[in-house]
């Protein structure tokens, strides 16, 4: 009854105090091979009868061996489609992996949980696919769903009750693992629901810019929920960002000024949180379009590391010592502008984009440029798998140096031009410069 209270009460004062006095005191479960630990220290957790801290990334199976080496422990894999061959490949390299059961999100206009037959469908899907790989070494903790939507404000018409059987079915199925859900930021009010209307063992949170004020939110609700968490994914700001053209095109940072901010954010605002904080996944490992190629991936589409991965050596390391020693992109200028002055050009107009950057070695360095269309209409919410869109490098005219001219299309409408500099070392930095191009001949019709 008193997980109940606050949400009949609406959250009012009157609330607050009555959680506080009748609130149970988080207390994790202590279950098989991989378990929470409660310590006047704070919470840790413990695999295989040792402390675990999880130093890792969410991503694909590209690169563990690089994700080893640079001193991290753990891999989450969205994408369950054989999850054997992942969890054996996790495995040989000594990494452990959190694995996501994927789950319809929960929407009240069309209910994918709404009947029996819909419940007794996703029931038996959970549990044949726990039971086929609950006894993998490999495996740290499940992730029962990403994002999916949980209601803020009442039953979701009995998908929180439903959730929870869900939660159970996997607890019964493996009490092995703990089993979290994953949540977009630090809601307080989505954590207070889950904890007091869910038996999670932990709440996982996917948090980019908002990381940093993730200490501040937690503190918040600290007296109603003080139980442990992950953040499950992390970077700087996403293609979200308030920093955008006058079209509404967001303006990505070079690969070297994401890689600076990674390590302040992760020194500033990750590292402090360690009573509670079970570790952090930086997202994304491997290559993933979102928006645009660059922007999360820690590698190029061919593996030439980023300098991202090195700032994540440092960080899992906890060795400022370590160096990137391959090219450093400082910025990259279309027609003498900068990104901030939101470019709009002509249709078949004649441009120069320079980039300017430091080598080590600049006779080892190559750079390369490529056009690509905006990805424009996509919906934000959508679950759909992003494609790179195809490139436009037949109107490039000249690469000469650091320099490019190029053509603009004929099709009105938003594009990008995207520069690589590459080593011989397998590093690669990048940029790009999103521009509107106009068709004078639709306006003048």
């Amino acid at each position: 009854m008193r997980k109940y209270l606050l949400y009949i009460l609406g959250g009012t004062l009157l609330a607050t105090v009555l959680f506080f006095l009748l609130r149970k005191r988080y207390q994790p479960e202590v279950r098989g091979k991989v378990y929470i630990e409660r310590s006047d220290q704070g919470f840790q957790l413990i695999r295989n009868g040792a402390p675990f801290k999880i130093k890792g990334a969410s991503g694909s199976l590209t690169y563990l061996d690089r994700l080893k080496a640079s001193g991290g422990n753990t891999i989450r894999f969205y994408d369950t489609l054989n999850l054997k061959r992942k969890l054996d490949s996790a495995q040989k390299h000594g990494i452990a992996v959190i694995a996501d059961i994927p789950l319809p999100s929960y929407n009240k206009d069309y209910n994918p949980y709404a009947t029996p037959a819909q419940r007794e469908h996703i029931d038996n899907l959970v549990r044949n696919f726990v039971t086929q790989y609950k006894d993998h070494p490999a495996l740290l903790m499940w992730v029962l769903g990403n994002e999916i939507n949980y209601p803020n404000i009442g039953s979701g018409g009995g998908f929180t009750k439903y959730y929870n059987d869900l939660i159970q079915i996997v607890k019964q199925t493996d009490p092995d693992h703990p089993v979290t859900t994953a949540i977009s930021q630090a809601g307080r009010h989505l954590i207070l629901n889950l904890y007091y209307r869910s038996d999670l063992d932990l709440i996982a949170i996917n948090s980019f810019g908002g990381v940093k004020e993730m200490e501040k939110d937690l503190k918040q609700i600290e007296l109603l929920w003080d139980g442990p968490y992950l953040i499950s994914e992390w970077n700087d700001e996403g293609p979200w960002s308030k920093e955008v053209t006058k079209w509404g095109a967001p303006l990505e940072p070079t690969s070297s000024k994401k890689a600076e901010r990674l390590a302040e954010v992760y020194k500033n605002n990750i590292s402090p949180l360690e009573d509670r904080c079970l570790g952090s996944l930086i997202f994304y490992w491997g290559y993933k379009h979102e928006r645009t190629h660059t922007w999360f991936s820690l590698f190029s589409e061919e593996g030439e590391s980023t300098p991202s991965v090195y700032a994540l050596e440092q960080i899992f390391r906890e060795d400022t010592s370590i160096t990137y020693e391959g090219p450093q992109l400082d910025f990259l200028m279309l027609n003498r502008y900068g990104p901030q002055e939101s470019m709009l050009l002509n249709a078949g107009q004649e441009n120069i984009a320079d980039v300017f950057y430091n080598a080590p070695d600049c006779d080892s360095i190559s750079i390369s440029w490529e056009i690509l269309p905006e990805i424009w209409t996509r919906n934000p919410h959508s679950k759909r798998k992003e494609e790179k869109p195809i490139a436009l490098n037949h109107l490039i005219l000249e690469s000469k140096e650091n320099m490019v001219r190029f053509k603009t299309p004929e099709k009105e409408g938003p594009y990008r031009i995207f520069t690589y500099i590459k080593d011989h070392k397998g590093n690669i930095a990048t940029a790009n410069f999103p521009f509107y191009v106009i068709n004078q001949a639709h306006v003048q019709n």
